[in-house]
């Protein structure tokens, strides 16, 4: 049989070595403001990237200024016919 402060010593150096385990809280990380993130995908690129919100700073008025863009190119591109080099001489 075990003696009680054989016990005792036991759970005492359980009980330190568990409050030795458990991380301590920064206080400065509890009152840090939380980064959200967005997907963004580059132009060109079907893999998105994870990125921090405030890095992504695009309008609607740019998006829409950036494919109308792109519309027009593809419709003189389409209107035009195409060139071969490998054709008549």
């Amino acid at each position: 049989m075990t003696t009680p402060r054989s016990l005792g010593f036991g759970l005492l150096s359980m009980l330190v070595l568990a409050g030795c385990a458990t991380p301590a809280k920064d206080p400065k990380q509890a009152s840090a403001k939380k980064i959200e993130y967005v997907y963004y995908t580059p132009t060109g690129s079907n893999i998105a990237i994870r990125v921090p919100k405030d890095q992504v700073q695009t309008t609607d008025e740019e998006t829409r200024q950036s494919q109308e863009g792109l519309a027009t190119i593809q419709q003189r591109g389409m209107s035009s016919p195409a060139r071969s080099d490998t054709g008549n001489k």
